[in-house]
């Protein structure tokens, strides 16, 4: 359900719609007049739903693997050790992919060297 209203908001063109992006050159969700500049809403939609939709799932990961983190951690044995080592890298991986490619959405559109910008975060995904 979450999901579903989501995807909603661009899919019935709320806020934003469904369609070719010139800018980050891919089927995305684009910018309309209801989201333009003039208006009082100042974030992007695309922005606005990766915020959403990465940023709740990234909390519950969060909080999750820091209660996983703490109960092993009461025990200091060394196959304990490499359980901890494997969190904290799961949360590191999923930082290092995750936030570029949010805040590439934020970017604004006279940012100097944006396509390029663009294009070496998509990369580095």
């Amino acid at each position: 359900i979450f999901s579903f209203c989501l995807t909603s908001i661009p899919l019935f063109e709320v806020c934003g719609k469904i369609g070719y992006d010139a800018v980050h050159g891919k089927c995305h969700i684009i910018e309309c007049e209801k989201c333009s500049e003039d208006s009082s809403f100042i974030c992007p939609p695309g922005g606005v739903i990766l915020a959403i939709g990465v940023g709740l799932p990234f909390l519950v990961m969060l909080v999750s693997y820091k209660l996983v983190y703490g109960s092993i951690s009461r025990t200091a044995d060394v196959e304990t050790w490499s359980q901890r080592k494997a969190v904290i890298l799961i949360i590191f991986c999923y930082l290092i992919f995750i936030i570029p490619i949010t805040l590439n959405e934020f970017l604004p559109k006279d940012f100097p060297n944006r396509i390029f910008v663009s294009a070496v975060i998509c990369c580095w995904y």
